[in-house]
């Protein structure tokens, strides 16, 4: 009506009418708090783990976004030196002299130049800390990138000056004979096998090992890397055969790319080691001290000294090996020599053994072999008489042409006849 409200008094109550087809959305105001995001290094030069065969004069840091060039510090820029163990933080390392540290805004870098040479070593580039290195925002960079301003970002490389060491031979998988005298009864695929170093800094892990089988001066015939002791194992292709005496070259390249080539000779025998006796059958008055055969080659001296390969059988005087009187001496068997000179082998044999027909058996054991592993095909015997013979002796047949001594029957000496009388029709002894 008109009156002012008084104190005390009731609300205030009034309507109205709203067209709310006439209401227009209005959307709220925002705000946006800015770039909250730290810069991150996305490349550095030499990069994460690098190998370099010569000191380099200029590092490099690329980072996300521009920096604020004014907080691009040199005291916030460290190179260390390992102090040639490989590691940080053991008491050895060393700073490595800084010449200048500048940042170039258009290529969002910093270069850094060193003071003096760098020599073989582990080296790490760290940088930030102490707020240095923001944006353009003012976010400190994200050294460590865990996705929070701050942190030291580190990268570390090394400096390889010198090439590896490298030693190669006849792997096991081909050393068929005595393991490491390069010696092999195989002729193609041969696999060699040996040994690289690289200094006492770092161990010679992931190396390229290259292999020349066929002496054509390219190292394209297999590859191979080194394991985390530094050895290697290659194989040539199974189509390069083997020659009799088989040079094989091995280079190797370290990460920094220094390389070298070092080569093995193998001696490929395929030839049998093969055993005689002078005469198939032996005589003595008296038992004998020794008894000797002859090698065509030298034996594997494992298997030559070894007296289970050989045996030795009495007849039990029936001049038989075929029966049940046979008899194992073998215990009579008291040693073995060898020279080399003459390849003749001698079995010492104890004393007393009695008159009887005796049967020598070489390669009984099945590991006679030569030194490339090439076995004794088979058993070689020889038979020998210890005691006076029992001759038997008879006239000539008619027509005969002559005698001839056979002495295949130990107890006996026989006397064999041809004749060329048809009527005869058998052997007469």
């Amino acid at each position: 009506d008109g009156n002012p409200l008084q104190a005390g008094s009731d609300d205030f109550v009034s309507t109205f009418n709203v067209n709310v087809a006439q209401i227009q959305p209005v959307d709220p105001p925002s705000f946006s708090p800015g770039d909250i995001t730290p810069p991150v290094v996305v490349a550095v030069d030499p990069r994460q783990g690098a190998a370099l065969a010569s000191s380099p004069g200029l590092l490099t840091v690329n980072f996300s976004e521009p920096l604020n060039p004014a907080s691009v510090t040199g005291d916030s820029v460290r190179v260390l030196a390992s102090g040639r163990d490989g590691t940080f933080g053991t008491g050895t390392d060393r700073e490595v002299a800084i010449q200048f540290a500048q940042y170039n805004e258009a290529a969002r870098q910093l270069v850094v130049g060193l003071g003096e040479s760098l020599s073989e070593d582990v080296y790490r580039i760290s940088i930030g800390g102490n707020g240095a290195f923001r944006d353009l925002a003012a976010n400190t960079l994200d050294g460590d990138r865990d996705g929070v301003p701050g942190g030291i970002f580190t990268s570390d490389f090394r400096v390889d000056l010198t090439a590896p060491g490298v030693s190669v031979a006849l792997a096991p998988a081909s050393d068929t004979g005595i393991v490491g005298d390069n010696t092999t009864s195989i002729s193609s695929g041969l696999t060699v096998g040996g040994t690289v170093s690289d200094g006492s800094i770092w161990t010679a892990e992931r190396y390229l090992v290259e292999l020349d089988a066929d002496l054509d001066g390219q190292f394209d015939d297999a590859r191979a890397t080194t394991d985390f002791s530094g050895r290697f194992v290659v194989s040539a292709p199974s189509t390069i055969r083997a020659a009799a005496r088989q040079t094989m070259r091995i280079r190797v390249t370290d990460p920094a790319g220094q390389s070298s080539i070092s080569e093995t000779t193998i001696t490929v025998d395929t030839s049998p080691l093969l055993a005689a006796f002078s005469q198939p059958l032996l005589e003595f008055a008296s038992a004998p001290s020794s008894v000797s055969f002859s090698v065509n080659e030298t034996p594997n001296p494992v298997g030559l000294f070894d007296l289970d390969n050989y045996s030795l059988f009495a007849s039990g005087l029936d001049g038989l090996f075929v029966d049940q009187t046979v008899i194992d001496v073998s215990n009579s068997i008291a040693g073995v020599q060898y020279n080399d000179a003459t390849k003749q082998v001698t079995l010492s044999l104890s004393t007393g053994l009695p008159n009887d027909a005796y049967r020598l058996v070489v390669g009984s054991g099945g590991a006679l072999a030569d030194l490339a592993g090439n076995a004794l095909p088979q058993e070689v015997v020889l038979d020998f008489r210890i005691g006076n013979l029992n001759p038997i002796t008879g006239p000539a047949p008619p027509g005969a042409q002559g005698s001839t001594a056979l002495n295949q029957i130990p107890q006996f000496r026989v006397q064999a006849f041809s004749t060329t009388n048809p009527a005869l029709g058998q052997l007469i002894v």
